[in-house]
Order: structure tokens, then sequence, then C-alpha cells
């Protein structure tokens, strides 16, 4: 029997406002937790900014001038002149507007710099991954330097910057002659298509990041199911059609009701549907494909080949110990 004068034990329970914020108590200060409307109206509040910028962009301003200078990109510095600081050369010197001109860039600048390339086919006639490679030599021939850009394509434009003002350096600062060299391998768009069309994933709807898969990792995601709790979020993540006519309309709507489910859900459930991935629904975002795509097998085929053979085994029974007597 509880002691007289005792409070009787508080029930700790799963109301609907506790399911609303997505947590067994959604307030351990004893208070009343906010409830579903509450929750509402902060999404609404919180997203208000971004539905002030997104009214702004649509105002008209001025034409904004070109960073990237007329004679195309890897040119801000006269032929043959050394680049001593890459710090000092504007840096929109080495972005290209597109794929194909990054592409063109990519191999010319490969080219002066003395490394060699090759294309490797994507899209049939069309789309290329394009490497160039510099063997080592001397101490440092086992040393490696992998640069690859454009895993998502949208990132291929600051990816194939670097590699231009890179290979630019090594064609004006480092000398081929010298003894030691590092091996370099350069891979140039590495999802060409999500690079042309400025998109995160590749031709048949893959986020390359998540196809890079053992044979036995490929098994396993594909009997998992969904272990994210993607498919309760699929209205969400993956809308069938827009709620209206309005461009701007829809942004605002889908900043809200992001916000507003984020609150109801929980920030840690919202991430894990997301970011986990997902191999079972081909036109949903997240997907990591069924198998691996052609960009993963062109760079797993080249990892084998430019790799150095495995040193051989021992030939023979091992020599007995020499006699003591």
């Amino acid at each position: 029997a509880a002691p007289a004068g005792a409070q009787p034990p508080r029930r700790v329970g799963i109301s609907s406002n506790d399911r609303c914020c997505g947590r067994r108590r959604c307030s351990t200060t004893g208070a009343a937790p906010m409830g579903c409307a509450g929750y509402a109206a902060v999404a609404l509040a919180a997203s208000l900014p971004a539905c002030v910028g997104l009214l702004l962009s649509q105002l008209p301003h001025p034409p904004i001038a070109p960073l990237r200078p007329p004679e195309g990109p890897g040119t801000c510095s006269a032929p043959g002149q050394p680049l001593q600081d890459l710090h000092a050369v504007e840096g929109a010197c080495f972005f290209s507007p597109g794929y194909a001109q990054a592409r063109a860039a990519f191999l010319a600048a490969a080219e002066e710099a003395g490394l060699a390339t090759r294309s490797l086919e994507v899209v049939p006639g069309a789309l290329f991954q394009d490497v160039a490679v510099r063997p080592g030599r001397g101490a440092l021939a086992s040393s490696w330097l992998v640069h690859m850009s454009g895993t998502h394509g949208a990132e291929g434009y600051a990816g194939s910057a670097i590699q231009l003002a890179t290979l630019k350096y090594l064609a004006h600062n480092v000398s081929s002659d010298a003894e030691d060299l590092a091996t370099l391998v350069f891979v140039h768009a590495v999802n060409p298509y999500g690079f042309a069309t400025g998109r995160r994933v590749n031709e048949d709807n893959v986020d390359i990041n998540r196809n890079f898969l053992t044979p036995e990792q490929d098994r396993e995601v594909r009997t998992r199911g969904d272990v994210s709790g993607y498919d309760q979020l699929d209205w969400l993540l993956n809308p069938s059609k827009l709620p209206f006519n309005n461009l701007l309309f829809n942004d605002v709507s889908m900043y809200a009701t992001g916000l507003a489910v984020t609150l109801m859900k929980g920030f840690v459930t919202m991430k894990r549907a997301i970011v986990t991935g997902q191999y079972h629904k081909p036109e949903g975002i997240g997907f990591g494909g069924l198998g691996r795509t052609r960009s993963v097998s062109n760079l797993i085929a080249l990892a084998a080949e430019l790799s150095p053979p495995p040193p051989p085994p021992p030939r023979g029974p091992p020599a007995p110990p020499p006699s003591r007597s």
C-alpha cells in the first residue's frame, strides 16, 4: 500500500499529442504538449523565411554579369604562363557552362599536362567518363592519387573546375622528368548524364553514390525491405501530382508540408527515410539501382586494370630448417 499522503504514480502513455510529435513524451516538464495544430502553426511560421525568399526571387532584377571569361574555361592565363599560385587566379576561369565544354577543356588540359587519356562510354555515342592517367615511378610509384568528379551530376561543375586547375598547374609547374612521381588518376564526369542534364541521378534515376555495392551487399539490400520508413513518407517524397499550377505556390507548399511533417514525425525519422536510400522503387528518389550501373561497372573494371598485380605466390615447398648436427 502507498504511504499516507503520497501522490499516486503518474501514468506515462502515448496520447494523440505525443504521437503528433513522434516521441513518447513531447514534454519532460509535465506541461501539456503543444498538439498537432500547434506544430503545424510552428511549421508554417518556420517556412516564412523560405517563402519570402521565393517571392523575392520572382521579382525582376538587373542581369548578372557573367563570371566566366569570354575565352572559355581554363584560359585566364596566357598560353605557357606558369600558374605559380592557383589562389591568385580567378576561380571562375576553370568553370565551364556545361558538360560538353567541361569535357573538351579536361581532355585538352590532360594532353597539355602529358597524361594519357581514354574515354569510357556510358550512353552510347553521346556521354562518356573520361580518364587521365600519369603512371608513377621511383620511390613514389606505389603512391596513388585518384580524383573523381560528378558522381552527382550537378556537382560536376565544381569537380571539373578543380581537375582543370590541377592539370593546368601540373602542366606548367611540375617536371615530368622527376625521378619520383606518384601515380595520378583523374576521372571526369562519373555521372555524365547527370552532369549534362543538371540532375543528381543518372540516366536510370539511380543515385550512383548508392550503387557501389559488393555482390553480398547487393543481395542484402534487395531482401531487407523498407528498413528506413521510406514507404510511409512516399506520398511526400514522391508526390503523384502537384497541388497547384503555379511553381511558386508549389515551392511554398513543399516547404511548409515538409516542415510540418518533420515536426510531427521527428527530424531523425525524416532524415533516415531520405538519406538511407532504397532499392525497391525505381521511380522514387534515393534509388540505388537494380544491379550495377554502367558508370560503376566502368570504374570497377578500370580499377582492376590499373591496380598493380599481386605478388606471385612462393614456389615449391618451404626449405627445411638447417641441421644443427
